[in-house]
């Protein structure tokens, strides 16, 4: 990316046009390296840089170091000591419809690990274990919890169920909780998920259950909340 690009990205709220004091311009920084040729993996070309932000950094050289580390690599390249085992090729004809390539797909996911991984990315509940995807939804939803970072638990579920009870996703896939958050639309059962991650982030310890029967839905906390949904499921999780 080039420094021009670069700025073309940067917001206007974030980026002055105009000098400030005791402040660095870009403009001033990128002319003193493209001058004097600096070139981060030379020491001398770090002490000039180290030097020149002096001025306007209060510990300039521990910044030009930490600047170093960041955008040095050092590639570890994979051993020739590998035993690769050949598995089937995947073969999709070309013009396939939706369902002939789920149908192809599920007929060789019994010995084809790739096949079996892609319902896990498909999230179809009805074909996968959940374990994989409520430790996701657990573990890796940040946007949600800190959608509700200023809600009572109480609100949040609130929240929740006001939303659209329509999934992002059809039949028996399920989206995640930040996918609930950012949509602002979710079945009951991703409801109680998304609310299930938000309880269990304030208090890793607390019991959360959620029982699912068709188109009830209870999460069980230190209180009950309850959705609706229309996925169709029927399953018991406990969470934590």
């Amino acid at each position: 990316m080039t420094f021009d690009k670069l700025l073309d990205e940067v917001s206007r709220d974030d980026y002055s046009i105009y000098p400030i004091e005791a402040r660095v311009c870009c403009e001033q920084l990128m002319g003193f390296v493209r001058s004097n040729q600096i070139t981060i993996h030379n020491p001398a070309d770090r002490e000039k840089m180290a030097t020149f932000l002096a001025a306007f950094i209060p510990d300039a050289r521990k910044f030009v170091e930490e600047l170093y580390a960041f955008l040095h690599l050092a590639p570890r390249m994979p051993g020739f000591d590998k035993t690769y085992v050949p598995s089937e090729p995947i073969r999709i004809p070309v013009g396939s419809s939706r369902e002939q390539v789920i149908a192809y797909l599920e007929s060789i996911r019994g010995r084809h690990p790739v096949a079996d991984l892609a319902f896990y990315a498909y999230r179809d509940m009805s074909r996968c274990e959940w374990e994989p995807f409520m430790k996701a939804a657990i573990e890796r939803s940040p946007v949600s919890i800190e959608a509700c970072k200023e809600m009572t638990d109480e609100q949040a579920a609130g929240w929740l169920a006001a939303m659209s009870n329509e999934s992002i996703y059809d039949g028996q896939r399920l989206a995640q909780p930040d996918e609930v958050a950012n949509y602002g639309t979710g079945d009951g059962v991703e409801k109680a998920i998304a609310l299930a991650n938000l309880l269990h982030a304030r208090n890793p310890g607390r019991p959360i259950t959620i029982e699912i029967e068709g188109q009830s839905v209870l999460l069980s906390a230190d209180a009950e909340y309850r959705f609706t949904s229309t996925k169709g499921i029927h399953k018991h999780l406990q969470v934590g």
